[in-house]
């Protein structure tokens, strides 16, 4: 299995999430980064954040603003970035975030 597939197959996730599935698939740790760190084009990072151990959050183009996008993202922060995950908890309870083009953050997005 390719990134893109594993990505097609799970959804946006964590590079490191991303070597771990590769490793369960039979890789060497060595060889799972590799797979992860040689990304196609089709293939994304956000830019911005990072997460523990140099992770990044990677996703498909067409993959990006979906539910499952900034579900998987929520997830994410939550599990490996605690910091982050009150601030957008606290935004959260307070029904959103409004940007300066007036579209709204709003807890289905997080």
């Amino acid at each position: 299995m390719d990134l893109v597939r594993l990505l097609t197959k799970y959804g946006p996730m964590t590079t490191s999430r991303a070597t771990q599935l590769f490793m369960k698939q039979g890789f060497t740790a060595d060889a799972a980064r590799q797979r992860v760190s040689r990304k196609p084009p089709d293939v994304e990072t956000l830019r911005g954040l990072t997460f523990p151990k140099r992770a990044r959050f990677i996703y498909l183009r067409q993959q990006f603003g979906t539910d499952g996008y900034w579900n998987a993202l929520m997830v994410a922060i939550q599990e490996k970035n605690p910091a982050y995950a009150a601030a957008l908890a606290a935004l959260s309870a307070r029904g959103g975030w409004r940007s300066a083009n007036t579209s709204t953050l709003s807890a289905d997005h997080l």
